[in-house]
């Protein structure tokens, strides 16, 4: 009995995952200011737009390729600005 219940939370949690775009990665644009003034943009591979952030604070944290020379990087940034196209 415990373990159908297990398996029916199971499927409920990835049936909601999947109803809210869970399953599919996009690639957006992150824009970011840096703390020496310039602005520096990534792109990142996310899910859902809340990976992009720590959920209790309001720092971004993220792993993205930067665009001005193509490195991978890890970003931990205040002030940052992201736009999804909503379809």
């Amino acid at each position: 009995m415990r373990s159908v219940f297990l398996l029916l939370v199971l499927c409920v949690v990835c049936v909601a995952g999947e109803a809210f775009g869970g399953g599919k990665e996009s690639e957006v644009e992150v824009v970011c200011k840096h703390p020496s003034g310039h602005v520096e943009v990534y792109r990142v591979l996310v899910k859902s737009l809340y990976d992009l952030t720590r959920s209790r604070s309001a720092m971004w944290d993220f792993r993205g390729k930067r665009l001005r020379d193509g490195k991978l990087v890890d970003v931990v940034a205040n002030y940052c600005y992201v736009e999804r196209e909503v379809k």
